[in-house]
């Protein structure tokens, strides 16, 4: 470890740690934004400190300094534990703004925060991981605002799945500028963005080609990954015509609206006021022929079923208790009951594209705002919600954004795949 400077006290290191813990006096008007005080052993001991302490001269307040007892004080504020989380705001000591963990007597710069399974992961420069302690993602959402923050800087984050409707674009079904320009700037930067989604292919690619990409698509929920211009199939897991039979029958009995999904065309039974409303929506052609259940001769790749909110609540419980061992069921929009094979999910396809794709999770980025985006939020290495999405799909993401829609996706690109 080198002596600090003259003029300029700074702590240099060359792996995992800043400084030595001692007297470190931090600039600013503010020594964090954020503290979050925890014991290294015991998962329940979590809480918010301040939101910042003011700078005064002479005073412990821009100060974190150890303590005789093992503990260490942080804004004048005695730790009673032996391990924190702080955002700091800037610093003379480490030339460093952003987050760092107190630890073991040393000042570290943190890599990443994690929160997934449950459990907290903080990982310091030099790739150690520090703690594995357990945490209750919605406690920690709710602690002060601080929310789990993964990836820090430029480069990490290799592929961008990006759900369409809602998240993408808004109720104008519109891709804005501002969404534009930041996906673009993430191609440049050698990230490869993909739309997952619960359209159509065909339904999907114009998106595609406005934002000039040719990745493969996860469409139909996971069911079908295709290139938007080469066309390429990297695979198509339609349900098994038996199941699908089987499923389609107890709708029919139900009697609400379905539409069919056959070799990328839309079947529905006739072109009622549901059919033109999920045409206009998708701007694709239905095709009517009256009896779908006869009609269905070869696996379709997906089945859906449309009825309203408060019914789509009631009845999908029971629905996934009924299918649940044939076909892999889930909400999409508030309205929309979708149904796949068995275990295909945006979010196993989202891992079978990285893994041919040869980026780890870590590098994965999924953006999205409803119960059918969980399973990719869950699988990536950041899971990012929008600020319209479902309360079940923020529980579940690493990130909220502050933005609704495009302007979401926006702010998570910037944050994490361009660290701007």
């Amino acid at each position: 470890m080198r002596r600090p400077s003259k003029g300029r006290p700074r702590y240099a290191c060359r792996d995992r740690h800043i400084c030595e813990l001692r007297d470190i006096p931090l600039e600013g008007g503010a020594i964090f934004e954020k503290a979050l005080i925890y014991h290294q052993m015991v998962g329940k001991c979590y809480r918010p400190l301040h939101d910042s302490v003011p700078y005064g001269a002479g005073s412990q307040n821009n100060r974190i300094h150890p303590c005789a007892s093992g503990s260490f004080h942080i804004g004048g504020c005695e730790c009673a534990y032996t391990a924190c989380l702080v955002y700091l705001v800037s610093s003379y000591t480490t030339g460093h703004a952003g987050p760092v963990y107190v630890y073991n007597k040393r000042l570290h710069v943190v890599d990443s925060i994690q929160s997934r399974t449950g459990f907290l992961h903080i990982r310091v420069l030099g790739g150690r991981r520090c703690v594995n302690t357990p945490l209750n993602r919605k406690q920690y959402h709710k602690l002060g605002g601080a929310r789990p923050v993964t990836i820090w800087g430029q480069g990490r984050i290799r592929l961008v799945a990006i759900d369409i409707d809602y998240t993408l674009i808004g109720s104008d079904l519109k891709i804005s500028d501002a969404t534009k320009r930041a996906i673009g700037a993430a191609i440049d930067a050698g990230s490869i963005i993909t739309l997952a989604t619960g359209r159509m292919y065909r339904a999907a690619v114009p998106f595609a080609e406005e934002l000039g990409i040719d990745a493969p698509l996860i469409t139909y929920d996971g069911a079908l990954v295709k290139t938007a211009r080469t066309q390429e199939v990297y695979w198509h897991k339609p349900i098994p015509l038996e199941d699908a039979g089987v499923i389609l029958a107890h709708l029919e009995s139900l009697g609400f609206h379905i539409n069919v999904y056959v070799d990328d065309e839309l079947y529905v039974a006739s072109l009622n006021e549901q059919a033109r409303h999920y045409m206009a929506h998708v701007n694709v052609v239905a095709n009517p022929v009256e009896n779908l259940l006869e009609f269905l001769n070869r696996p379709p790749t997906k089945l859906l079923m449309m009825a309203e909110p408060e019914t789509v609540d009631k009845l999908l419980p029971e629905l996934e208790r009924k299918f649940g061992d044939r076909s892999h069921v889930a909400r999409s929009l508030p309205s929309y009951i979708e149904f796949t094979g068995k275990g295909v999910t945006k979010g196993s396809a989202l891992a079978g594209l990285s893994e041919h794709l040869g980026i780890p999770k870590d590098g994965v980025m999924a953006i999205g705002d409803s119960e059918n985006d969980i399973s990719m939020l869950s699988y990536a290495g950041i899971g990012v919600a929008v600020n319209n999405a479902r309360d079940s799909v923020k529980e579940a993401a690493d990130y909220v954004a502050d933005g609704i829609s495009g302007d979401g996706v926006a702010e998570a690109i910037y944050r994490f795949v361009l660290g701007s």
